[in-house]
């Protein structure tokens, strides 16, 4: 079964604006037969940003993301020292710290990535848009 980790932007626009999603990334996100997962560093980062004033949610970010589980039937993915490990030998395609989790827990966890982010694919990660 095919494992897809989502961008934060697509975890955001899923639930507040699905139009901005490719068709082909909507389509994943309503299939039923594939596992999608959402990282911790998702999650850090979305806290982030409302701690600074950048995002704002009608709900706190563990409503935010309990409902977001429920409603698009989403896993977490925990952040794991090989996971960071990996990130120290990433090359500096991406500066973005949270992107660069991303990458490297795709790597680790052989997941695709469904990102608008073109940047992705200096790696040696699969991304869907």
């Amino acid at each position: 079964m095919k494992r897809y980790l989502l961008d934060t932007h697509t975890l955001l626009w899923s639930v507040s604006d699905p139009q901005k999603l490719s068709s082909k990334g909507r389509f994943i996100l309503e299939r039923e037969k594939c596992v999608k997962l959402l990282s911790i560093v998702s999650i850090w980062e979305i806290s982030l940003k409302r701690s600074l004033g950048k995002l704002n949610l009608p709900v706190s970010t563990e409503e935010f993301i309990a409902t977001s589980q429920q409603d698009l039937g989403l896993e977490i993915v925990s952040l794991e020292l090989p996971h960071i490990y990996t990130v120290e030998g990433l090359p500096f395609h991406h500066s973005d710290p949270f992107d660069r989790l991303l990458v490297a827990q795709a790597q680790c966890e052989k997941l695709q990535i469904i990102s608008r982010d073109d940047s992705f694919d200096a790696y040696n990660v699969s991304r869907v848009w």
